[in-house]
């Protein structure tokens, strides 16, 4: 496929967007009513999703893939997992799709895990969604430490989902599609970001690159950080993963977003200030940057909250763990 140079692929898409505005309108008055086919519904193009059983049985991943648009050299394409799939795999697909029309960052294999969802079935619900997230992204918090932010939901699942990322989904990828496991990305965002702290810490060398974004640090009297040393070790001798730490610069303000349900405003800033978000990433950024700058990366986004980061962290990232020269 022919590639675009950047000046002339956005180019293009804003002259296709806005030129045939001012046609439409003059010839309104001399052409019948445009018609249109049948709504359908829409769907991320070139992309697709299955189920995927833990080999051990216990649980059920959605699995969402989109393979990119170039072909992939010979050791095969990076794998780029998106956490919370259900919700930022196209997100993920499109800022990657574009970039690599652009060129800034190389073809890759975009996978989002996820969860079966069906709101007629219990077992597939938003709230079972939300409940079995809680238990896969959070480590198991020290004795007798109790997680109230949590709302009682069990926690401490996080091995066995790293388990699933490795030994289950990640063979399944090798054999179903040209992958380098050599190559592979971790994408998470808030508890996920956890999660990719986590995993990045306890196995130093099982990504090449991890992006944390807006990682929840404080879980469990950031029980996450007990694993810090053994990175920050692995980082000294060049066998640690990549890894980028991002935040929104809002996320330490209690009045830029609305009071969550069931919360006094009091009880948000209280809240707000116990967790720390955008404290704990800037001093754990700092820590692992001075280690190796070139490995370690910490952007804030001035102006984004903890939601609104997630597209700026999720491109950021794709730029930081494929940008630079393809493989052959």
């Amino acid at each position: 496929m022919a590639r675009l140079s950047l000046s002339v692929a956005v180019g293009a898409l804003l002259f296709a967007l806005a030129v045939p505005a001012v046609p439409a309108v003059r010839a309104a008055a001399q052409q019948p009513a445009a018609r249109s086919t049948p709504a359908e519904p829409a769907t991320v193009l070139y992309a697709s999703q299955f189920d995927l059983q833990s080999n051990d049985g216990t649980a059920v991943y959605r699995i969402f893939v989109s393979e990119p648009v170039g072909p992939p050299p010979a050791s095969g394409y990076p794998v780029v997992y998106i956490l919370d799939g259900n919700g930022y795999f196209a997100t993920a697909v499109e800022a990657a799709r574009i970039l690599e029309l652009a060129g800034e960052i190389r073809p890759a294999l975009i996978v989002g895990v996820g969860y079966p969802f069906d709101a007629s079935k219990p077992e597939a619900s938003l709230g079972n969604i939300a409940q079995r997230r809680v238990l896969d992204y959070t480590p198991l918090p020290p004795p007798g430490v109790v997680v109230p932010e949590m709302g009682g939901l069990p926690v401490g699942g996080a091995d066995d989902f790293y388990r699933f990322l490795k030994e289950d989904l990640g063979p399944h990828l090798q054999r179903s599609y040209r992958v380098d496991p050599m190559q592979d990305v971790l994408i998470g965002h808030s508890l996920g970001g956890l999660f990719a702290l986590d995993a990045a810490f306890k196995h130093p060398q099982a990504f090449r690159s991890v992006i944390s974004a807006s990682p929840s640090i404080s879980f469990g009297n950031a029980v996450v950080l007990s694993n810090e040393a053994r990175f920050a070790a692995a980082l000294k001798t060049g066998k640690a993963s990549r890894m980028l730490v991002t935040v929104g610069g809002l996320e330490s303000s209690a009045t830029a977003t609305p009071v969550p349900p069931g919360m006094s405003r009091a009880d948000f800033a209280a809240y707000i200030d116990r967790i720390r978000t955008v404290d704990n990433a800037r001093k754990l950024g700092a820590r692992l940057s001075r280690m190796d700058r070139q490995a370690i990366g910490f952007v804030e986004f001035a102006g984004e909250t903890h939601v609104s980061v997630v597209p700026a962290s999720i491109s950021r990232g794709l730029r930081f763990a494929l940008g630079g020269p393809r493989p052959r």
